[in-house]
This record gives structure tokens, sequence and C-alpha cells, in this order.
């Protein structure tokens, strides 16, 4: 998409639209167009989308300080910002029209945001607070705080919509039914932070990244430490994860590059470096097939788009070097 004059936080799409949220705290909305594959000659062609088209569709300013996160609402009609003025916001995908604004949604700055369907919404903090909202009844439906720091990532589970996982700076993974008071399971503290995570395997193994290099595996029913882990230690951190299919997840990396990683057995496939200084989000974009593209962002105020079946076939040609 076109370059961004604040620096860009993240990147989600649904029906066609990117929506970013930046450190000024407002939010635009860009309906992209990624042409077919063509190949330009150069090297890393056939990796990168090079003339990915976009329009602006809106730009609203919805929070004072920056907006660190949106997510879509499964139907793509709703859009859910937060930020670090601890307001949760909902607004209309297409005319950008304000639903919902909550003030003081939470005590610390929010850092993530989840939707778990069109109504309802799962929000962490700075200080380690998961909330989940009912903007439908415009009320706080349950609220958790196991997690001492930072909230980095939530993931939920395919096969069971109220089946949360949240990530947190302290070192621990927690596992929440969003239906009840009380979290499933908080596991033991890693020496790493983690940043990142993913189900993968069916729901039955979480992939987590963390800010060390570490890519480590948990077992569903047995999340109180990790089961296996993913040589070697990248010498990069892994801030970023979006499943593939069940076996396969590319993470974007500190390093600026792409990862494709097979779970099970555990393997890194593809080492894609994008130019970037540090892939901040990535995002999965579907074409009717599964997962054909990911969007991503780093800290020059740019959206870039890849290919995923040709990172995923480079490396099952052996290409593949870390």
């Amino acid at each position: 998409c076109s370059t961004l004059r604040s620096t860009l936080r993240s990147a989600h799409h649904r029906r066609g639209i990117v929506a970013t949220a930046l450190i000024s705290g407002h939010v635009v909305g860009h309906r992209c167009t990624i042409p077919p594959d063509e190949d330009d000659g150069e090297a890393d062609a056939k990796f990168e989308v090079r003339n990915l088209k976009s329009k602006e569709v809106f730009k609203v300013k919805l929070h004072k300080g920056s907006c660190r996160a949106v997510d879509f609402g499964t139907d793509g009609k709703v859009l859910f910002t937060a930020g670090k003025d601890k307001t949760l916001a909902v607004i209309d995908a297409d005319t950008s029209a304000i639903i919902l604004k909550k003030k003081d949604a939470h005590k610390g700055a929010i850092n993530t945001v989840l939707a778990v369907d069109s109504n309802v919404v799962v929000t962490g903090d700075e200080a380690g607070v998961v909330n989940v909202w009912d903007t439908r009844q415009r009320k706080l439906a349950q609220h958790y705080a196991v997690q001492t720091e930072y909230i980095s990532a939530f993931a939920q589970s395919p096969s069971d919509s109220n089946t949360l996982l949240a990530t947190s700076s302290d070192g621990t993974l927690a596992v929440f039914d969003i239906r009840k008071s009380k979290p499933v399971q908080v596991s033991d503290p890693e020496d790493d932070e983690l940043s990142c995570v993913q189900f993968v395997r069916h729901s039955k193994k979480a992939i987590v990244g963390t800010s060390g290099g570490l890519i480590s595996l948990y077992t569903a029913g047995n999340w109180g430490d990790t089961t296996d882990r993913m040589p070697p230690r990248f010498r990069t951190s892994v801030d970023a994860l979006v499943r593939i299919d069940e076996n396969n997840v590319a993470a974007g990396c500190g390093d600026g590059a792409i990862r494709i990683v097979h779970v099970l057995p555990n393997r890194i496939d593809t080492v894609v470096p994008t130019g970037d200084d540090g892939i901040e989000r990535l995002v999965g974009v579907e074409d009717g097939e599964g997962v054909g593209w990911l969007m991503g962002c780093s800290h020059d105020a740019q959206v870039r788009c890849w290919r995923v079946p040709a990172l995923v076939a480079h490396g099952r040609d052996g290409d593949s070097d870390d």
C-alpha cells in the first residue's frame, strides 16, 4: 500500500481493505488490489508483490497518542481499535462512523486487540490485564489479571472460538475459556519475553515466538511448560507469526526476514530477506484456497505483500538457509 506519513503499527485485511494504525492516533483504511503473479526478472520477484495497488477509503482519528492495535470483526463490517489512551473504539468499516468508544477500557495503555467475532473483542494492556468485551451489550464480559507484564499477542482456537491464548513479556502463556471467569492455565515463565503465538496441528499445538529468537511448542491440555523447541535459536527476535496451514507458519523476524517454519517435524523451510529493518506485524490474506499472501509492515511506514505459495515452494526446493 501507499507510504504513510506516520509510523505504521499494524495491518489487518478483510474484504480487500487493509487497516493501519498510526502513532498519530489515526486509523487508515486502504482498499488493496493484488495483481496476478508477474516475473520482473529480479531474484525476489517471485516472493514479493511489487505493484500492489491501493486506494484510501477512510482516515479517522480515534485516539489521543498512538493507536496500537486494530482488528476486523469476523464479518469484516466492523473494525476494533485500541491505543495508548486506554480507549477501545469500534467503527463501521465501510463508513468509518463510530459505533462505540469506550474510554478507560483499561487502567493501562492497550497493546493488543483480537476480535472473537463481530460483537465480542478481547483487549490486552501493558500491565498484563486481559479484558473481554461484549460490544453489543456495551459492557465488560470478563476480566483477567493473571500476567504481570504487557500482553504481546492473542490467538483464538480455530476449533473452539471460546479458547484464547495470550502471550506476555513476563514469559508466560495464559489459556482462557472466555465464557469462564478464571483462566484455564498459566504456564511457567520462560527466560525470554513471549512475543507472538498461533494455533497449529488442528489446535492440538501452539507455536510461540520469543524476543530472544526461540520458537517453542506447547501442547493442548498440558499448557504448563513447553513440550518442544524449534532448532536453532535465531540470532534475532521472532515478532510475528501467521498460520499458513496446520503444519506451516510464517515468522516475521527482527532482522527483516520472513521464515517459513514447519511444525512436526520441526524445521525452517524458507528464509527470505525482505530488506526491512525488522518485521513488526505480519498478516495472512486468504485467496479462496487458504492463505495466499502475507502482508507486513516495519518501521519504514509501508505495507508490503508476499506470495505464500512461492515462499512455501522455495523451502520445498531446498533453497533455504539460516
